[in-house]
């Protein structure tokens, strides 16, 4: 390789190293929400308050933002860089013993998808899925 070539690649190399740095900075500083108010939003979420969609319009961010906040994938938690949510840290908003109890209401003919959708603040397609076993198993 002449120096030339070497001087050139160097040159790209850095530009290359800017670009980075630039996108790195915005990531970090540019971001809409604080840390703050990324933990007030797991706080509702895990409260069982709110659902993705309503966090997100209520502080004007996409539904993606709020899913990785709450899976810990963005923003920190407690000051901390999380990178992944720790495997103590549950993503679920029901617990076992809701979904049994929700398995519960189904088979006794009080309650249809919808309504217990709307009664425990989560989708139908997660009442589907509770009720036919794919997810919370019964204990």
């Amino acid at each position: 390789m002449t120096r030339e070539e070497q001087d050139k690649l160097f040159d790209q190399l850095q530009e290359v190293t800017i670009h980075s740095m630039t996108i790195a900075e915005h990531s970090i500083y540019d971001r809409k929400l604080t840390n703050e108010v990324a933990n007030t939003i797991r706080e509702e979420y895990s409260k069982g308050d709110s659902s993705y969609k309503l966090l997100a319009k209520k502080y004007n961010v996409s539904m993606s933002i709020i899913q990785k906040i709450i899976q810990g994938l963005t923003y920190n938690i407690d000051g901390k860089y999380i990178g992944r949510p720790s495997q103590n840290i549950s993503l679920r908003k029901l617990t076992n013993e809701v979904a049994n109890t929700i398995r519960e209401e189904y088979s006794k003919g009080d309650s249809t998808y919808k309504l217990l959708a709307k009664k425990y603040n989560v989708s139908y397609g997660t009442i589907l899925k509770i009720i036919q076993g794919l997810t919370y198993k019964s204990e």
